[in-house]
């Protein structure tokens, strides 16, 4: 969580931004992530780790079934911002962004079957999309735009049933 694998006095935290977007870059890739918390001198946890602890396990606790029981997608990522996952049975490809979009994400290397329904994990609303060449377009409607402006996540997770494995 910090610059040091031991206690260092007043260490300086990553925030919890950086430790979910970690999080998210080491499980696209098929890995596990190993985070260190160290202890102080008296055996206790300083209250960043704690803080930071608490911020992964609230996007957890939405976002988890995009990281636990995955595994690596065929294309572990889209550009820069964009990390896939996949239900370890296949039944849903799980698409990561770091971006909070505007209007539209585009995705370069999921096209889903053209019967199923696009959803962004902690909103219960399908999302409008549609496929263009070989690209999927989903629309961002304005009231997730508002959730994401309220500070709804540190990564939006799209669930996506994928035509093809």
């Amino acid at each position: 969580m910090t610059q040091s694998w031991g206690y260092v006095k007043d260490p300086v935290y990553k925030s919890s931004e950086q430790l979910i977007h970690i999080l998210i870059e080491v499980v696209s890739r098929g890995g596990n992530l190993l985070l260190n918390v160290g202890s102080t001198p008296e055996g206790t946890l300083e209250e960043e780790a704690l803080k930071r602890m608490e911020e992964i396990g609230e996007w957890l606790k939405v976002n988890g079934e995009a990281i636990y029981e995955t595994r690596s997608y065929k294309t572990f990522r889209d550009g820069n911002k964009i990390r896939y996952t996949l239900k370890k049975d296949s039944s849903y490809v799980y698409a990561v962004t770091f971006d909070l979009p505007d209007e539209e994400l585009i995705l370069n290397n999921v096209i889903p079957k053209s019967e199923s329904d696009m959803f962004l994990i902690g909103y219960n609303k399908p999302l409008d999309w549609i496929r263009k060449n070989d690209r999927m377009i989903i629309r961002i409607p304005d009231e997730v735009k508002i959730m994401i402006g309220a500070g709804l996540s540190h990564a939006l997770v799209f669930k996506i049933k994928p035509s093809k494995q």
